[in-house]
């Protein structure tokens, strides 16, 4: 693509992680990249700056970036979280949605050989003793993982900060704990669980989306099957700052639908497991304010 003289953008731009490499963030940064550069939607470089402090970085960017149309930030619903959590002096209103790219979906995960066979016994559970699992998750207390089960508990009717949430300090560490017999509940991605779901190490009660995922996932329920309606997109995308130029906001609206479209963005979320959910401008924005009523709902423990 060749841009017209004085369209956007007019320089390099830069792609910001807010946390290390490993992570979902960096890893929407580099596979964003990489295919809009192998399909030529972009002119010059793309830049990716990994620079971990989540919500730090999401502050200085509100702060010191306002009017930039040449940076990107990576975000999902962890950093709702920490916006929620730690009382930031801002929130989604005072960034630029730019857009959702891909999703993965929260599940719920125990030990092959656990004696919890479906959504309805780990509900009974909870309900009667909600303290008595200590369920782990692919983070720490306060992050993504654990708004999943907040979620899920506040949904079936169980005061979420009643829930034992243990977390763990990354997916793999999650996983382990579960297939050590050390956690006997999970909250994790299905994505993040893919292969040992392949293997037989781990079963999945019960995925949060609006319907069964593709195999080999597709044996696994959904909780609105067994009667809880918690759906829990895992969602990635960008952020630019504050008053971002609108020639910018609309320069990537119509770049990333075009690059949703492509093949190389299908093979990439297909080599991920990630599933597609693109939502660019005020869609994005909209779609924003609910996921963050939802969170506010599972922190106030209503």
């Amino acid at each position: 693509m060749s841009p017209s003289p004085g369209s956007h953008p007019s320089g390099d731009i830069t792609f910001i992680s807010a946390a290390p490499p490993g992570g979902g963030w960096h890893t929407v940064c580099v596979k964003a990249a990489d295919a809009l550069m192998a399909e030529r939607l972009v002119p010059g470089r793309i830049n990716i700056v990994t620079n971990p402090g989540g919500l730090k970085v999401f502050e200085e960017v509100v702060a010191t970036r306002r009017g930039d149309g040449h940076t990107l930030v990576a975000f999902s619903p962890g950093l709702t979280m920490q916006i929620l959590l730690k009382g930031s002096r801002y929130s989604y209103a005072d960034i630029t949605p730019v857009a959702s790219l891909s999703t993965d979906y929260g599940a719920l995960v125990v030990p092959a050989g656990s004696e919890i066979h479906d959504l309805g016994a780990l509900l009974a559970r909870l309900r009667r003793d909600p303290a008595s699992l200590a369920i782990t998750g692919g983070s720490g207390p306060g992050a993504m993982h654990h708004g999943m089960i907040g979620t899920v508990a506040s949904a079936a009717g169980v005061p979420p900060q009643a829930v034992s949430y243990v977390g763990a300090g990354g997916v793999a560490q999650g996983v382990a704990a579960l297939k050590a017999g050390t956690a006997p509940v999970g909250a994790l991605g299905a994505a993040d669980v893919l292969d040992e779901v392949r293997q037989g190490t781990l079963r999945i009660l019960a995925v949060l989306s609006d319907r069964r995922l593709p195999a080999p996932l597709d044996a696994a329920p959904t909780a609105r099957e067994q009667g809880l309606d918690v759906v829990f997109p895992m969602w990635r995308g960008f952020f630019g700052p504050p008053a971002m130029p609108q020639e910018a906001v609309g320069f990537w609206s119509e770049t990333f639908t075009r690059l949703s479209r492509t093949e190389t963005w299908a093979r990439l979320l297909q080599e991920s497991n990630w599933f597609p959910l693109l939502l660019v401008g005020d869609a994005f924005r909209t779609f924003l304010d609910a996921d963050t009523r939802r969170y506010e709902k599972v922190l106030a423990g209503r």
